[in-house]
């Protein structure tokens, strides 16, 4: 007899559990307060991004954002920027940019910016030689 009450309370406290969940999901107070405590707690915000076509770079931006790692100090035997001898007997600036469009020594091709303009990368080549 004690084994069948303790059985029937069991399925009672179940049942009564088993109501208040069922009471509480149907609370919009209850649903209002799980979200609150689900919510994400951050954002990420990128409505200030700014996008620069193709084409549109100068070439010294160019140059600052991509060919300065090297051709600022010269690494690896790279020309250095605005120093006319290193750059002499290289030919002229179509072949200097069709050479640089394929890469040459230990340079990827265009200086490892794939998104570079052929204009683009003629003008940087321009701004490193003047």
């Amino acid at each position: 007899m004690m084994k069948n009450a303790k059985r029937t309370l069991a399925v009672i406290l179940g049942l009564s559990f088993l109501g208040m969940g069922i009471a509480s999901a149907m609370d919009p107070m209850v649903e209002k307060a799980t979200l609150e405590r689900i919510k994400p707690v951050g954002t990420v915000n990128t409505g200030g991004a700014v996008v620069i076509a193709s084409g549109s770079r100068s070439g010294k931006e160019i140059v600052e954002a991509t060919c300065a790692g090297c051709h600022a100090s010269g690494a690896l035997g790279a020309p250095k920027i605005g120093v006319k001898a290193d750059w002499k007997g290289r030919g002229s600036l179509a072949a200097m940019t069709k050479s640089a469009a394929k890469g040459k020594g230990a340079m990827p091709p265009k200086g490892g910016d794939s998104s570079l303009s052929n204009k683009e990368l003629k003008d940087a080549i321009a701004y490193m030689t003047k």
